[in-house]
């Protein structure tokens, strides 16, 4: 198995706007939809394809669990995709 290329970054932040200023503003992101079913907004550097998608859970992080029964959405990263080539075949994978 290879990795091809990033798919993308799944970040959770405690404030989708400030995190969306920091990345247009500062980083040079650029927006390219804004999904309020999802409350996501996903966003592209250069002419590359989905690179980051932000998703604000507002306020503090949760404590941690106890059990795994405990376990709810924690701020920073959720998950990474890879484009992977297995056998000459092109995948996606998220990895957590």
């Amino acid at each position: 198995m290879r990795i091809k290329r990033l798919g993308h970054v799944f970040l959770i932040v405690s404030d989708q706007a400030r995190a969306k200023g920091f990345y247009t503003n500062v980083l040079g992101f650029e927006v390219i939809e804004e999904d309020p079913e999802h409350c996501g907004v996903f966003m592209v550097l250069n002419d590359g394809g989905h690179v980051v998608d932000l998703v604000g859970i507002g306020g503090d992080a949760p404590p941690p669990p106890r059990s795994i029964e405990d376990i709810e959405p924690r701020l920073g990263v959720g998950h990474i995709a890879f484009e992977v080539q297995i056998r000459g075949r092109s995948i996606w994978s998220p990895r957590s």
